[in-house]
């Protein structure tokens, strides 16, 4: 929501924090026009890792678990999983398991969009 202050404090903690690691975690609701320019602006800030909330492996699912605003939806983070992935930040995946949440194909469609890592939650994680 903030891009522009996150990148700020992000940069202001690389410089002070020399090898640091950085990770952003994010819903990645961002539109699929605007992923290039996102995922280049926190690389260009110091972000190394992201760590992306996948909650369903398909749309609907996805939609109903989330209620994403503003026609954002599954594919844009699909797509900013992917774009992040290509420009070399390291991106784990999650979800939270419950009743209904497929955890094995959300971590097959996390692997195929090129993310390090899943970790499958709980609530109190």
């Amino acid at each position: 929501v903030r891009l522009n202050a996150l990148c700020d404090i992000c940069s202001t903690f690389k410089k002070q924090r020399h090898g640091v690691p950085i990770t952003v975690s994010t819903l990645a609701l961002v539109p699929a026009s605007d992923s290039k320019e996102v995922v280049s602006m926190l690389e260009s800030s110091g972000v190394e890792k992201l760590s992306v909330f996948l909650a369903a492996e398909n749309p609907v699912k996805y939609n109903k678990a989330i209620e994403p605003e503003n026609g954002v939806g599954f594919s844009d983070v699909c797509n900013f999983i992917v774009t992040a992935s290509e420009a070399g930040i390291k991106v784990t995946t999650s979800a939270i398991k419950k009743k209904g949440v497929n955890i094995n194909a959300i971590r097959s469609l996390s692997e195929s969009l090129g993310a390090v890592e899943f970790k499958a939650r709980t609530y109190h994680e």
